[in-house]
């Protein structure tokens, strides 16, 4: 295995950058593997003229040998000497390069057949990023480069994503940039005075109508429909499942309604992630949801989509991601197709509601209240009704003891002053360095920070604990946090229970719990949100003034009601 060099680029004007990149083009020449950043997505290059440097190349990426690559030259005028060139190809490469546009035309003799996957066409481009163009020059060969990720990942947009994916299996990669449109370039094959579009990418449909006129160009079927069969691929990305995270895409087609209906009904499923438009990431979980960009913004949505599907494999638990159909106008046509083919075309019919209601739903609870509410009461009705529930004042204790990260954390941030002798937390110890500091600019800061790092494991337990709920067969399970909101948890939640109690009850049970005067619990109360904040921001409201026959007629009437596994 290469022992990969990773060099950084920017410009590729400053001397340093100058020798790198004579360094890389020398290595291209003696028939190295170099990854470089283009335009469109970073590309991982070897000799076009050296079938030992193809081969090299699909054993890096593990890409089937019959996927064509894609040579890339530095100038128009190269492209006669690897390919038949027509009247059409000047006047496209006019228009277009240098630039995200790739052009099928028959090759010549000194082509391998290994670069073109054994056909008499090969695949030319010209990119217009400087360090792409640069190394080619430099090179004086054309590179063969497909996308510079293992096949059938998504395709890299940034040095990040090359390093993890083909450190150690190339010899060089040029860490530059992102890449600036994050979609890999149109490909199309020329066809007399025709065009049809292989694979769209940053040369839309739109572009070439305008160009050649509506009846020049096509668009095939392999852009919006799955393959069957055994072909031979024309172009790269044709034939085979691409750009998959490691969870299942599943695409949802249906009316606004209906697509807004099925992902608040699935926003409590621990196993479920979301790839939606950016108004509407808020209204899903924080932790298992990404957006494109805006619903009316193609180019965003084109230039973070890979960056998107590789997140995915990063968020534990996840199997399963529901994602938005973009558009299918200009650049959104190439966003929709390779989202398409992360999902190896699977869509789902909201109309279906057969297909629908087949796909199982975890509703998960949020039980919140200020303190005194009487939640505790609530939680254990619920468990008596086959609703496990857990407790986050207990888990706020389990991450916090001696050995667990979160005590780590508080110790870095507020010092060793806070842990007993026997390293143990000092609850009273902390409680008075954070509530007992009198600037209140820094106490405001010191209780985000507090906040920030227990929220963070708190909720980590409460999702591991969600999906072995789910794994054990429940439906629903229920989380029982006094800071739901502030914790930003109330997104996950499928239904917000919250509980309120008349405030001399809670005044009674605050004394009797913790032993303080009637002055501190009214302090205690004062400080907490009201009864209308959890009016307004809740799904219904228990009242628990004490009567627990009134609470299970309560609890059972929701229930009834099958709000919990709507």
């Amino acid at each position: 295995m290469p022992n990969t060099e990773i060099i950084s680029v920017t410009t590729g004007t400053t001397e340093s950058e100058q020798q790198s990149l004579h360094r890389a083009a020398n290595c291209i020449r003696a028939g190295g593997l170099v990854v470089f950043p283009t335009e469109t997505v970073y590309g991982l290059g070897g000799n076009a003229l050296d079938a030992e440097a193809a081969r090299k190349i699909y054993a890096a990426k593990g890409r089937p040998s019959d996927n064509p690559l894609i040579i890339h030259i530095a100038d128009v005028d190269w492209a006669e000497a690897y390919c038949h060139t027509t009247a059409l190809f000047y006047r496209l490469a006019t228009a277009f390069w240098p630039g995200p546009l790739t052009m099928i035309l028959p090759k010549r003799d000194c082509i391998p057949s290994s670069v073109t996957g054994g056909l008499d066409t090969v695949a030319v481009r010209l990119p217009s990023d400087p360090i792409a163009n640069a190394l080619i020059r430099l090179s004086g060969v054309p590179i063969a480069a497909p996308s510079a990720n293992l096949s059938g990942h998504p395709s890299p947009t940034t040095k990040e994503h090359v390093i993890g994916d083909l450190s150690e299996r190339v010899d060089m990669i040029l860490a530059g940039e992102p890449s600036e449109i994050g979609l890999e370039s149109t490909v199309i094959k020329l066809d007399g005075d025709d065009v049809i579009i292989l694979r769209p990418g940053g040369i839309t449909y739109e572009d070439l109508c305008a160009l050649l006129g509506e009846e020049h160009v096509r668009i095939d079927r392999i852009v919006t429909e799955k393959v069957t069969g055994e072909f031979k691929p024309l172009s790269p990305g044709m034939k085979y499942r691409h750009y998959a995270p490691n969870a299942a895409v599943v695409l949802l087609h249906g009316t606004e309604a209906q697509i807004t209906s099925f992902l608040q009904s699935h926003r409590g499923d621990p196993d479920v992630g979301f790839l939606v438009y950016e108004e509407e990431y808020e209204t899903l979980p924080a932790s298992r949801t990404l957006h494109m960009g805006r619903r009316d913004d193609p180019a965003m949505q084109a230039h973070r989509l890979f960056s998107c599907l590789r997140q995915f494999d990063e968020i534990p638990r996840i199997k399963t991601v529901f994602a938005r159909i973009p558009s299918r106008e200009g650049i959104g046509l190439a966003v929709y197709n390779r989202l398409a083919k992360a999902a190896g075309f699977t869509v789902l019919d909201l109309s279906d509601t057969d297909a629908v209601s087949a796909i199982p739903t975890f509703s998960v609870l949020g039980l919140t209240g200020g303190s005194g509410a009487g939640k505790g009461a609530v939680a254990a009705t619920l468990t008596a009704h086959g609703i496990p529930t857990l407790d986050t004042d207990r888990v706020s204790r389990l991450v916090c003891e001696v050995g667990q990260p979160c005590l780590r954390a508080l110790a870095e941030q507020f010092g060793d002053g806070i842990l007993c002798p026997d390293g143990s937390l000092d609850r009273a110890g902390l409680a008075a360095l954070v509530f007992g500091e009198s600037d209140p600019d820094k106490k405001a800061e010191k209780l985000a920070a507090l906040n920030r790092i227990t929220h963070h494991y708190i909720l980590e337990y409460a999702r591991d604990w969600l999906a072995e709920q789910r794994a054990a067969g429940c439906t629903a399970a229920c989380i029982d946090a006094p800071q739901l909101f502030e914790s930003g948890f109330d997104r996950e939640c499928s239904y917000i229970i919250g509980v309120t109690a008349d405030k001399e009850t809670r005044i009674a049970r605050i004394m009797t719990r913790d032993g303080i005067t009637r002055e501190k619990a009214e302090q205690r109360i004062a400080s907490q949100h009201d009864d209308a904040f959890f009016a307004a921001h809740c799904n219904t409201i228990i009242e628990n003034n004490g009567d627990l026959d009134a609470l299970d007629a309560a609890v059972r009437q929701l229930l009834a009601d099958g709000v919990f596994r709507r």
